[in-house]
C-alpha cells in the first residue's frame, strides 16, 4: 500500500505543525533548542516522540502546517520515520480568505481537499491549535493549547488517551471534541 492511500478502517489524523507538535522561535528559550532551521529555534513537545510512535500504530498520519514548504519539510523529517506520513502539506495547500471584520485575511484548510485523497469526513480528525483554520469542519476538529515551549505541557499525553478511546468511532464528527480533556 504506497503512503498515499487510505489504509482499510484506519482514521486519518491530520496534524497541525507549528505551536502544535512544535514551537519555532527567533528567540530563544532558557534551554537549548531540539534542533535549528536558522533563524528559528526548534523545540519539540513534550511527549512527541511517544505520541508520534503511538498514532502512526493506530491511524494514518499526515501533516498540514500554514509554514513553508521547505520549513515544513525539514521539521517534519525530524519528527516522523521517512515515508511514515500518508502526505505532507505546506501552506501552498492552504486557501487564504477575507477576514471581514479586521480587514485582514485568514489561513483555511479546507477538508475537501484531503477527501481526494479517499478519506470520507468522517474518518478524518485534524488536530491544530488554531480550530478556525478548519472553520467549514468543527466537527472533524480537535482544539489543543498553544504550545509555548513550557517543559511540563502534558498535551500530548492527554490527546494520546482521547485518541486511543476514539478510534474506532464510526464517524468522528458525531463526537463531542470541545471538552476532550475531560
Amino acid at each position: 500500500m504506497s503512503p498515499t492511500t487510505p489504509s482499510p478502517s484506519r482514521k486519518l489524523l491530520l496534524l497541525d505543525l507549528d505551536e502544535t507538535l512544535i514551537l519555532a522561535t527567533e528567540t530563544a528559550l532558557d534551554r537549548p533548542a531540539d534542533f535549528e532551521i536558522p533563524p528559528y529555534h526548534v523545540y519539540f513537545r513534550p511527549y512527541l516522540a511517544e505520541f508520534v510512535t503511538s498514532v502512526l500504530a493506530q491511524f494514518d498520519v499526515a501533516l498540514w502546517s500554514a509554514g513553508g514548504e521547505r520549513y515544513v519539510r525539514e521539521i517534519s523529517d525530524r519528527i516522523f520515520p521517512e515515508g511514515a506520513l500518508k502526505f505532507r502539506w505546506s501552506a501552498k495547500r492552504c486557501t487564504l480568505t477575507k477576514d471581514w471584520q479586521n480587514g485582514g485575511y485568514q489561513t483555511r484548510k479546507h477538508l475537501k481537499k484531503v477527501k481526494v485523497k479517499g478519506y470520507s469526513f468522517g474518518d478524518i480528525l485534524a488536530v491544530d491549535d488554531k480550530p478556525t483554520n478548519f472553520a467549514r469542519s468543527y466537527g472533524n476538529v480537535i482544539a489543543v493549547q498553544p504550545f509555548s515551549g513550557d517543559e511540563s505541557d502534558d498535551e500530548l499525553r492527554l490527546l494520546l488517551d482521547f485518541l486511543r478511546q476514539i478510534k474506532a468511532v464510526p464517524d468522528v464528527r458525531a463526537l463531542e471534541k470541545q471538552n476532550w480533556r475531560g
